[in-house]
């Protein structure tokens, strides 16, 4: 996923600190990374989002090229200059003009330009991610109530314990919670223990009974019939399919 913004700001979620994003930054997510995007309350914000699996590339490379070449492309946020800011925005909008069409031919296109997007990116030079100042505080006490699930959901987070610790009502913070981000509180949490686990399963050794928990889920039966529902596979089969 990538996110340009273009006026107003938002506050980000991202490798386990709070960002301040503004005019001319770029937000990129790698595909299973934990993040979330919160707006200040009343103020107008503009912006580019582009979601994209690695299958929009297949039209014009093999699947090793993708691979290399997406390995090379790391969750970060970045900021480029008004000189810029042009180059990219016409780059995006040409991008939407495309984007609803399905002819091999706008395929190539689509591919070539988020390649485009991408190379342009990573010869940003400084991350703003990387940098001292990147990670903000928290203005908002929900803000501030986000940020600690992020930090926190593999312990056993619940809904009494949370309300309180945001000085809200279990009623009123479930409303709140729902309107910023448009899911419910549990269906928050399960999604950032899903996108964990995925990346244990992927990425490590672990057994399945042990990634579950180390995921912060209570039992392996309830962690396959989440990741079931979220991904459509059990983790044994989405592992045996990445290694494959």
């Amino acid at each position: 996923e990538i996110i340009f913004m273009i006026k107003g700001d938002r506050y980000v979620f991202l490798n386990n600190g709070l960002h301040h994003v503004k005019r001319g930054d770029i937000v990129i997510f790698r595909p299973y990374q934990l993040h979330h995007t919160l707006s200040h309350e009343d103020i107008y914000f503009k912006r580019y989002v582009l979601n994209f699996s690695n299958e929009v590339f297949s039209s014009l490379f093999s699947e090793k090229e993708i691979s290399d070449f997406l390995r090379t492309v790391t969750s970060q946020i970045i900021h480029i200059d008004e000189k810029y800011m042009t180059i990219m925005e016409d780059i995006f909008e040409e991008f939407l003009k495309y984007n609803n069409n399905s002819d091999i031919l706008t395929k190539k296109i689509i591919a070539a330009k988020l390649i485009t997007i991408l190379d342009g990116i990573k010869k940003v030079p400084v991350p703003v991610s990387g940098s001292a100042s990147a990670n903000v505080e928290c203005s908002s006490g929900f803000a501030r109530t986000l940020n600690y699930i992020n930090n926190h959901f593999r312990d056993n987070l619940t809904l009494d314990f949370i309300s309180e610790y945001a000085h809200m009502s279990k009623t009123h913070f479930c409303r709140v919670f729902k309107k910023e981000t448009k899911t419910t509180f549990l269906q928050y949490i399960n999604n950032l223990r899903i996108a964990y686990a995925h990346n244990l399963l992927i990425d490590t050794d672990r057994s399945i009974n042990t990634i579950a928990e180390n995921a912060g889920f209570s039992s392996l039966l309830h962690f396959e019939r989440v990741f079931k529902q979220t991904h459509g596979i059990t983790p044994s089969a989405m592992r045996k399919r990445h290694h494959s």
